[in-house]
């Protein structure tokens, strides 16, 4: 039987030129006087395929390449395609589109989701079938699927998925290889959701990470506002909610008051904001039995910097006016790893908040930043094999690195900085159908408002309100049953001054922390089902073999119930509610939940019967 990618890459695979001209070739592997190819793909049991390969330069000179894309043949038919935007506390806005002539989303950035998230699905729709594409950018990227006549009768649609070709012109010396473009893709019947379950699947399988924890960041607290007075008054709080990481955010290093403009010195000052006392505070945080853990945004620079002035070289200006680390050089690569170590070792470090809130998109080079990528890598590579106990986190201003290949290098994202619970909820279920649960973080932003009157229900009632930006420019109320959702299924973050949360509230994080531990096993190998998605109601199962948890999210609705159909074995019997039902029974009639109210979130659980 031929499989999904034999389909695919049928035929006309490479979308190669440059120097030696325009290189065609029907099969993966392949070589002429100039090129040789050599790429695969393999197959996992949910039958996702996962493309990779290179391409040498096997003459006696070098060779410029221009264009390098992997082609897929879909077919004949009528198309639609679908594609997230991304922007600043605006990421994964999703839509369908008919695909008429050409759809294609592209970015020319070093931040490889910044305007664009590199993946497309693409639907049939007279087969009711369609393909999903996921592109391990290591380059500025492109994904055009483009639909191509033939003798002006007959059209297909054709994907191509690689390096961004606008004005790129990479030099190639004799012997040097490039990797072709690494695409992982897979069949999907299942438009709510894009049949994530199967991506989650495979980057459990492959991409293995360390356990979803429990993190207090001091950014959201009082930005960088921060001194050792502060700092100190919410360790024992973090401690006691159950928090198992501490990490300072931006401003623990610097000149006085002024952190900004000493970007790219990663040292602490003695006359800075925490006025030398940062491993007093580290040791604090330990003694309170979490780990210790710091920002840095080690690719940006300041002008003002002392790291400029003694190896200038180790930067670049794209624009003239800010500084970025080129990691395409191995010396300054080496430099940063040196001043990395020096901080891990002196204060016993075991979180690195990685943050990047510059963009760069214009590549002087003409070379789609694979140098930098490359040097990138083996920069974190490195890293890793110094300290394989740290956990990184990956940011970049919220999410505009948030995508497959860096799912694989890092432990887990800071999705977004829009903190607010409900449009946390849009970006994290759409950010499902790009990567697993697992390695998003949801972050409780909150505070008390004690003693509240609503003169309508006429009783004292203390509210639980949250961020509804990035900046608590505004401020919604959330319900504990909401707050509780929200926080359910991804690693747990606390970003807020826990000295102004009611007991109350303590007591509500605390518990619900606790329960999480308690199914940590569960949430870290559970995969991801969307039931339903409307502007009412929000349905996530979380499935593993054994159980599932479905979250019903109930937004401004009038209804007190619904039914869904969860991901069973119909060959299986299961326990809901204290009944025992046949898992064909629940795949044909559904199972009824309740919806407790507008703005809340009900809990089921279904066992699978031994």
């Amino acid at each position: 039987m031929t499989t999904l990618a034999q389909k695919l890459l049928s035929h006309d695979v490479w979308n190669i030129s440059g120097s030696f001209g325009k290189y065609t070739s029907n099969t993966l592997c392949s070589e002429n006087d100039t090129l040789k190819i050599k790429a695969s793909y393999t197959e996992d049991e949910s039958r996702v395929f996962h493309c990779t390969g290179s391409l040498r330069n096997i003459s006696k000179s070098a060779i410029t390449v221009n264009c390098l894309q992997t082609k897929f043949h879909l077919g004949s038919g009528e198309f639609e395609v679908y594609t997230q935007y991304n922007g600043w506390q605006n990421e994964n806005t999703g839509a369908w589109q008919p695909l008429v002539s050409e759809a294609i989303v592209s970015s020319r950035s070093i931040r490889a989701s910044y305007g664009a998230a590199p993946f497309m699905a693409v639907r049939n729709k007279q087969t009711g079938r369609g393909v999903v594409f996921h592109l391990l950018a290591e380059y500025a990227w492109t994904i055009r699927v483009k639909m191509i006549p033939f003798n002006g009768e007959v059209s297909e649609a054709v994907a191509e998925i690689g390096v961004n070709s606008e004005n790129f012109s990479l030099s190639l010396s004799a012997g040097e290889a490039l990797s072709t473009p690494e695409v992982v893709f897979y069949e999907c019947k299942n438009f709510v959701d894009l049949d994530c379950a199967k991506l989650h699947q495979f980057c459990l399988s492959h991409y293995p990470r360390k356990q979803m924890p429990v993190i207090y960041n001091t950014w959201l607290a009082n930005f960088d506002g921060i001194n050792p007075d502060f700092i100190c008054s919410q360790i024992p709080k973090a401690a006691a909610i159950g928090c198992e990481y501490f990490v300072i955010d931006a401003g623990w290093f610097g000149k006085g008051n002024d952190w900004y403009s000493s970007r790219g010195d990663w040292r602490e000052n003695e006359n800075g904001r925490l006025q030398g006392k940062l491993f007093d505070i580290s040791e604090k945080v330990r003694q309170h039995g979490m780990k210790f853990g710091l920002w840095f945004e080690i690719e940006s620079a300041s002008k003002k910097a002392d790291a400029i002035g003694a190896h200038p070289e180790d930067y670049f200006t794209p624009n003239g006016n800010l500084y970025f680390l080129d990691f395409s050089k191995e010396p300054a690569r080496q430099r940063m790893l040196d001043v990395l170590s020096e901080n891990i070792e002196k204060y016993r470090i075991e979180f690195i908040k990685f943050d990047f809130n510059q963009d760069v998109d214009y590549d002087t080079a003409n070379s789609a930043y694979i140098r930098y990528y490359r040097g990138y890598e083996a920069f974190l590579k490195e890293l890793k094999s110094r300290y394989p106990h740290i956990y990184l986190e990956n940011c970049a201003s919220g999410g505009m690195r948030v995508d497959l290949k860096n799912a694989s290098r890092f432990d887990s994202f800071w999705l977004s900085d829009n903190q607010s619970p409900y449009e946390g909820m849009r970006i994290f279920k759409e950010g499902f159908k790009r990567l697993p649960p697992q390695c998003i973080e949801k972050w409780a932003v909150l505070t008390s408002f004690e003693n509240f009157f609503p003169s309508y229900v006429g009783t004292e009632k203390d509210k639980i309100l949250s961020t509804h930006d990035a900046t608590w420019d505004g401020v919604v109320g959330v319900h504990e049953s909401f707050l509780k959702g929200f926080l359910s299924g991804s690693p747990i973050g606390i970003s807020c001054d826990l000295t102004r949360l009611s007991e109350s509230l303590l007591q509500t994080l605390s518990e619900h922390i606790a329960a999480f531990k308690k199914e940590r096993a569960f949430w870290e190998n559970a995969v991801c089902h969307i039931l339903a998605d409307t502007e009412k109601i929000l349905v996530l199962q979380f499935e593993t073999v054994k159980k599932s948890k479905i979250l019903v999210f109930s937004y401004k609705t009038m209804q007190n119930s619904l039914t869904v159909y969860p991901k069973v074995d119909a060959c299986q019997t299961y326990l809901i509610e204290n009944e025992v039902v046949s898992g064909k029974d629940i795949s044909e009639n559904g199972v009824e939940l309740s919806v407790s109210g507008n703005y809340r979130v009900t809990f089921s659980e279904i066992t699978r019967v031994k």
